[in-house]
């Protein structure tokens, strides 16, 4: 039982602030959660976090205790189900599966509400930063990456999936609009090690995805994904969110969709617009860890079909993101692909022949 406990608390503790959806800046601070917080003063450090408002601090186990008001067996088992750490002492259970406390529906997705589910209020005036860095991007500059996996012609336009081509003249034409400190606190420039020019967060030949926003922030680009065009390269991405966490994104076809009806749940914006095209309404999340508590109530309205990758990870995933909805009173169904199709995308490519 020690050593359970031990690999429960040497779960990163951001990302379980994230599961939790409280929204961590890239500075490792968030508003807290426990008093009437203004401005980000809940840190974390060296795998603990602690306010300088109220002075709460404590380990992951103590953060979930403390947010979902649990004690210690069901605060770690929180986290082991959702971090694929075997729960001991539990031989009739499933795995994952655990009993906690029913959330009813009640919160919107952060990119609906313009608010992060830890309380954290979206950066608004980022989002013109946003849109503004995307309009200086050749409208069809994307037309070779959509083409390469198989989306039809015009994709590349209806999403605005741009490259970049010319990162000097972006930052030179954004600096006309907005000053120095937008453009970094916004983290479209960043500053490099040796503290000398800031330059743009992404490099040459870059492929942009924007995510827009519904409800009432519909159409503003609240969240940018940077892909790197190199297949082994290194990070493979680079996001920007103006200080919440990373949001759903939505197909046009998904967002069609009447509550009650089947929606897709895949990993990835890639395999969205191909679940989309293979005629599939279907909503992104980026990266599994990206899968929070706040974005499945958002989701519990619509029959849910999970349909994560083939691999071993997508797999683990899908069971637990499934214990997940059921834990929240609503189940989801797993959808699997045809064996010989690693993910939505490369079922795309298979149905038209490319290779």
């Amino acid at each position: 039982m020690t050593e359970y406990y031990q690999k429960i608390r040497s779960v990163d503790i951001q990302k379980v602030a994230e599961y939790l959806g409280i929204a961590v800046t890239k500075w490792n601070k968030a508003i807290c959660p426990f008093h009437d917080d203004k401005d980000p003063s809940l840190s974390f450090k060296n795998n603990r976090y602690r306010c300088f408002g109220c002075g709460s601090k404590g380990s992951t186990i103590d953060l979930v205790m403390e947010v979902l008001k649990m004690d210690i067996p069901n605060a770690a088992a929180w986290i082991a189900s959702r971090f694929g750490i075997p729960i001991p002492d539990r031989k009739n259970s499933r795995p994952f599966a655990f009993t906690t406390q029913k959330v009813s529906p009640t919160l919107p997705s952060p990119a609906a509400a313009g608010k992060s589910s830890g309380g954290v209020k979206v950066e608004t005036q980022y989002f013109e930063v946003y849109e503004t860095f995307m309009s200086l991007l050749a409208e069809n500059s994307g037309e070779k990456w959509v083409k390469q996996r198989g989306f039809p012609e015009g994709l590349a336009v209806t999403y605005s999936i741009r490259s970049i081509y010319s990162p000097t003249l972006v930052v030179a034409a954004l600096r006309e609009k907005f000053s120095e400190d937008i453009l970094l606190s916004s983290g479209v420039l960043a500053v490099p090690k040796d503290k000398g020019a800031p330059y743009l967060n992404w490099g040459t030949g870059w492929i942009m995805l924007p995510i827009r926003g519904v409800g009432e922030n519909e159409g503003r680009i609240v969240f940018l994904q940077g892909r790197n065009p190199l297949p082994e390269g290194k990070p493979r991405f680079k996001e920007i969110s103006g200080g919440f966490q990373r949001p759903l994104f939505w197909t046009n076809a998904a967002k069609e969709i009447p509550e009650g009806e089947d929606l897709i749940l895949v990993e990835g914006i890639p395999d969205a617009l191909a679940a989309e095209y293979l005629g599939y309404p279907a909503v992104a999340i980026l990266g599994v860890e990206a899968l929070s508590d706040a974005i499945i109530r958002s989701l519990l309205p619509w029959r849910i079909k999970l349909a994560a990758d083939m691999d071993s990870a997508g797999r683990i995933f899908s069971v637990a993101a499934a214990e997940r909805f059921e834990e929240m009173g609503r189940f989801a169904t797993i959808m699997e692909l045809p064996s010989d199709a690693k993910d939505w995308n490369d079922l795309l490519k298979q149905t038209l022949n490319i290779c």
